[in-house]
């Protein structure tokens, strides 16, 4: 079916002069007056948006002079008027309040009269054909099926930006003033829709039933028209025709609507009219979903879109529509283009204020500068955090005119912050974008700076630019107590085991400590730097003992050494030993500021002593004063000067440090001799090798076993080489005791046995030097007459000794066949004299006499021959040296007399 029913629009004497067709002159504005009409539109701008959000409606109009007077349902007038008269309008018209009524013919075309009714025309569209009143004709249905039925074409009756009436999709060959007021009635929807600086405004009639929106206003991003464009933007890495696309922003305009009430579900958003003068087909299409409420409570509307056929760089317009309930609503124009950017375009903001983060300064500020009260938004209280994430933004503009990236219409790109490479610091920490200083360690973060890096890349995680920049953390204000007692404790476990394992060195000796529970304790870094003054402070200590009821504070040469350094992690904190530093046993050190012991390393403290000689003052003052301190060092602290003696096990033979003797080659001697150094070794207590030199010397005579006392004298100790004369029984003499103690000192070192323990003395034992003699136990002796009559037992029984290896390549014969040999055997003071032989029992009864036997060459001879006789005659060997006395018990000589 068709619809048929009346528009009427009725303008003001200037709004009716600029309808024309098209060809028709155009004709200046007088600029003052234009300037007038500007300001009193925005005043009746906000009047009918006041009666708009009021709920009123019109109930009647009454034309007035340049203009009309709407009639509200609360009683109340809304005038509507074009400012100065008219000028070079259509004849007749200059002044007046003319009313064009359009209808529809019995054709269904749409008509127009400018005389009241009493004449009509046909209303045209651009290209000089009449405007149907009727939509296109439904597709035919299926067979038996009708139709839809026709849209009427004054659905939706609105001005486009060049000031054409639009009726449904057709521009009409009307045309206005868009820069004055007009008024558009539509009897049908119950409708005014009033046109104010370009900007529709639907206000209700008496009895309507319109549930569309009553207004959509684009809402403005820059001064002035001129400037004032929504963009496309497609950021390149830079301005090379090669230049690679990081992103592209989605379209992003605002709006405001009245109702605000509008179910965002529900509604349909298209932008239509998209133009540019004389161009082909360019097009804005609405991102499905992107639509959402800035502010629902003012009716703050943001929509996204994208692009098709723009040029870069030219301008476009476009208006938005949006449907709901049927009911089809237009928003003003606005400008839309397209442009190229690259990073150099962006700016990264602070977000409070907009203002560019000042990244040349901040990049390369130093802890030296105390103020940072110029940039008090990149500072943080010490003890809490630091968002990144909600305090920096990257965009384009700043201060009024930043806009953010995503209200640029850009998404997917990340930001990533990270302490700065090469300045981070260990005091700090950044975690999903915000800043801390390490729990255990944050008063010592105060006045330090983290330096950030903010990368942002697309959502390829391609890096499009990145910031660097600085956060410093600070104090709050707050009153210093007065005195604070610090206990001091070593960095780390490694520092701690080397202050348990420390002991007395020539060289200085130093423990890092704990700098930052230090500065902590203290109550803030600040106490004790600025980053600038880097001179070192100065702890002394003692300890305190106990003397027939008095207590003594002991000085010793350690002490504590603070540096400051330009910046927290330049900060360190040493316990220093200079060479020869001796602290015996266990002791709790404590700093002091001044030592009233004078000269003398111990102090008598009296019972009323308060200690202010102990008191440390911070270097700095924090909020107007200072603070005092003491320092204790939390672990006990000893360094003696003490060294620890092991046997060297290659010289311990059955669990006894040996003394083997040297042989010395050139002269073929040998001596009972031995480097104690190389018998024992030195050790610190950490087992590491000592570099102390030991002194070892023979324990005092009454010290010594009653062997070791007989010969006494004989042993000597020079230059820790021990040296034993002949003559010594080595299998009698037993252990030596030998002390050892720190050269030019009184310290006794402390011997381990064997099995490592505590013993008073070394106590190395003496080896012979020799074997034992080797010989045949028996052997044969045919007498026949006064054949055979003697025989050299030494020689018969091959009786033989060889020396032990010390430092030789092989043994050397010492006796061989009974008989010493030179020059080995006399080395070891053997000679023919200390061989002896000795007839020592007879196997039967023997008349004394018959066989005797020479001493010193071992030659028996039988003085009897004439009896038959077979019987062992028993021997027995002597062999005396410088080192004790070998004995060959028996050697049996089986003697058969024929």
């Amino acid at each position: 079916m068709k619809k048929k029913f009346v528009k009427v629009m009725l303008f003001g004497a200037l709004a009716l002069s600029a309808i024309s067709y098209v060809g028709c002159k155009d004709y200046d504005d007088d600029i003052d007056g234009l300037q007038q009409q500007v300001d009193a539109n925005k005043s009746k701008i906000e009047e009918v948006e006041a009666a708009m959000k009021a709920g009123k409606f019109i109930v009647s109009y009454t034309p007035v002079a340049n203009g009309y007077e709407l009639s509200l349902s609360d009683g109340s007038k809304l005038t509507i008027t074009n400012g100065k008269d008219g000028e070079n309008g259509q004849p007749g018209l200059n002044g007046e309040t003319v009313i064009p009524k359009f209808k529809v013919s019995s054709d269904n075309y749409w008509q127009v009269s400018t005389d009241d009714g009493k004449t009509y025309e046909y209303v045209l569209d651009a290209d000089g054909n009449k405007v149907n009143a009727t939509g296109k004709k439904g597709e035919q249905g299926e067979p038996g099926q009708p139709g839809e039925p026709g849209q009427d074409a004054s659905a939706n009756v609105s001005i486009n930006k060049d000031g054409y009436i639009v009726i449904g999709d057709v521009v009409t060959s009307l045309k206005t003033d868009t820069k004055v007021p007009s008024i558009v009635i539509n009897e049908v929807d119950g409708l005014y829709v009033i046109t104010l600086d370009g900007k529709e405004y639907k206000m209700l009639a008496e009895g309507s039933a319109y549930n569309g929106l009553q207004s959509i206003i684009y809402r403005r991003q820059a001064a002035n028209d001129k400037d004032d464009f929504v963009k496309s933007i497609g950021l390149m890495s830079s301005n090379d025709p090669d230049a690679e696309l990081l992103a592209t922003s989605a379209s992003v305009a605002t709006f405001k609507v009245w109702p605000t009430t509008l179910d965002l579900g529900k509604a349909v958003f298209a932008f239509t009219d998209t133009y540019k003068t004389r161009a082909l087909v360019p097009a804005l299409k609405y991102v499905e979903g992107s639509a959402k409420w800035v502010d629902n409570r003012q009716g703050i509307l943001s929509v996204n879109m994208i692009s098709e056929n723009i040029e870069v760089d030219k301008p476009y317009a476009s208006s938005l529509d949006v449907t709901i309930n049927g009911y089809t609503t237009a928003s003003d124009y606005f400008n839309f283009k397209a442009e190229k950017w690259t990073p150099a375009d962006l700016s990264f903001v602070h977000t409070k204020d907009a203002v560019e983060v000042p990244t040349d300064i901040l990049a390369d500020a130093t802890t030296t500068e105390s103020d940072f009260s110029s940039y008090v938004e990149y500072t943080f209280v010490y003890n809490k955090s630091y968002n990144l994430n909600d305090s920096v933004a990257l965009g384009h503009g700043a201060e009024e005119d930043f806009i953010s990236m995503a209200d640029l219409g850009f998404s997917g790109i990340t930001v990533e912050f990270k302490q700065t490479a090469d300045k981070a610091k260990g005091i700090f920490e950044i975690k999903d974008g915000v800043i801390t200083a390490k729990s255990s360690e944050q008063a010592s973060a105060i006045n330090e700076l983290c330096y950030v890096t903010a990368t942002y890349k697309n959502e390829k995680g391609t890096e499009i630019i990145s910031y660097d920049f600085a956060v410093k953390a600070v104090r709050e204000q707050q009153v210093a107590p007065a005195l604070v007692d610090i206990d001091v404790e070593t960095k780390d476990a490694a520092a701690a085991d080397k202050l348990a394992k420390l002991q007395y060195s020539t060289s200085e000796q130093t423990i890092d400590l704990n700098v930052r529970a230090f500065l902590s304790s203290l109550g803030g870094r600040d106490y004790m730097s600025d980053n600038d003054n880097v001179d070192p402070v100065k702890y002394g200590l003692y300890y305190l003992t106990t003397e027939d009821g008095k207590t003594y504070a002991n000085k010793v040469n350690a002490y504590i050494e603070f540096t400051p350094g330009r910046s927290t992690d330049l900060d360190n904190l040493k316990l220093i030993f200079p060479a020869g530093t001796v602290i015996n046993g266990d002791q709790q050190l404590y700093s002091f500021e001044t030592w009233l012991g004078g000269g003398n390393s111990k102090y008598e403290i009296t019972n009323s002593e308060e200690y202010a000689w102990r008191k440390s003052t911070t270097t700095h003052r924090v909020n107007g004063s200072n603070k005092q301190y003491t320092l204790k060092l939390k672990d006990l602290v000893k360094c003696e000067r003490k060294v620890i003696i092991k046997q060297n096990s290659a010289f311990v033979v059955d669990g006894k440090t040996t003394i083997t003797g040297a042989w010395t080659e050139a002269d073929k001697s040998f001596s009972m001799t031995a480097d104690l150094t190389v018998l024992y070794a030195a050790y610190n207590t950490d087992n590491s090798a000592s570099s102390e030199v030991i002194e070892y010397y023979l324990a005092p005579q009454e010290k010594q076993s009653d062997a070791v006392k007989a010969v006494y004298s004989q042993i000597n100790i020079a230059g820790n080489v021990i040296t034993v004369t002949p003559d010594v029984d080595v299998k009698t003499l037993g252990a030596i005791k030998i002390g050892a103690k720190i050269q030019g000192t009184d310290i006794e070192a402390t011997i381990l046995d064997i099995n490592g323990k505590d013993v008073t003395y070394c106590e190395p034992v003496l080896r012979s030097p020799l074997d034992v003699l080797s010989y045949k136990s028996s052997i044969d002796w045919n007498i026949d007459g006064d054949q055979n009559k003697t025989i050299n037992v030494g020689e018969k029984a091959e009786i033989k000794m060889s020396d032990k290896d010390i430092n030789v390549t092989k043994k050397n014969v010492v006796i061989e066949k009974g008989v010493a040999k030179a020059p080995w055997a006399t080395a070891y003071g053997i000679d023919a004299a200390a061989i002896t032989y000795a007839i020592d029992g007879y196997s039967a009864t023997v008349n004394e006499g018959t066989y005797t036997i020479a001493p010193s060459t071992g030659v028996i001879t039988c003085n009897n021959t004439a009896i038959v006789q077979s019987l062992d005659i028993y021997v027995k060997v002597t062999v005396k040296h410088n080192w004790g006395t070998e004995t060959i018990k028996r050697i049996t000589v089986k003697a058969s007399l024929k």
